[in-house]
């Protein structure tokens, strides 16, 4: 298994990622070391808008705003009131990447303000289906971590490319020197034992 580690109410970013049993991604950027996907059956796992989505389902619920030429299809859903990209409006979710055309495997969410790591947090969880629940949670000098496990996540990636039931999601709550609340949130779909030796690299 390798690692594929790549999406508005608070200033912060949330960023999303899976690994699973293999796949690469569509932009630009992808890690070098995703493997060939094994094969990915669009048709199955339709139930998932947001992280996991197939790349027709993602289109259908989002819509694409500016990107920069190095990654076409990473920024979907403008909204003025969030920090602009160089110098083209902000967007919620921003360095999408659609891993084997197969699934949403990864991106952050910018949030309008700064937010506590436990709104953030269940910001964070919207990403995911109702049953995701935390069952981790690691300090780290830069970022806190929590390890989620969500049963109808997994069934819908498994039905669609065999991803494993030790499939989790690390959501990633970056922290700056002197600054209270979190501003970005990284969500990554890990194996379960990659939960805790993952940087806090998800929201760059």
């Amino acid at each position: 298994m390798a690692c594929l580690v790549a999406a508005p109410f608070f200033a912060a970013a949330i960023v999303l990622a899976l690994i699973a049993h293999g796949g690469t991604s569509t932009p630009k950027g992808a890690p070098a070391s995703a493997p060939t996907p094994a094969g990915c059956d669009t048709s199955q796992g339709r139930t998932l808008t947001k992280l996991g989505a197939t790349p027709l389902d993602w289109a259908a619920h989002h819509v694409a705003t500016y990107d920069p030429p190095s990654g076409p299809q990473t920024r979907w859903d403008a909204r003025p009131d969030l920090p602009r990209f160089r110098g083209h409006e902000g967007a919620v979710y921003n360095d999408t990447r659609f891993y084997t055309a197969c699934v949403a495997g990864s991106y952050y969410i910018q949030l309008a303000r700064p937010a506590a790591d436990s709104a953030a947090l269940r910001r964070g969880l919207e990403e995911l289906p109702s049953d995701a629940r935390v069952i981790s949670r690691r300090s780290r000098p830069r970022c806190m971590q929590y390890g989620v496990r969500s049963e109808r996540l997994i069934e819908a990636l498994h039905a669609r490319d065999n991803y494993p039931p030790t499939t989790r999601v690390l959501i990633e709550l970056p922290h700056r020197r002197g600054a209270r609340g979190t501003q970005r949130i990284g969500l990554a779909i890990v194996l379960q034992n990659q939960v805790d030796r993952a940087p806090c690299t998800l929201s760059g």
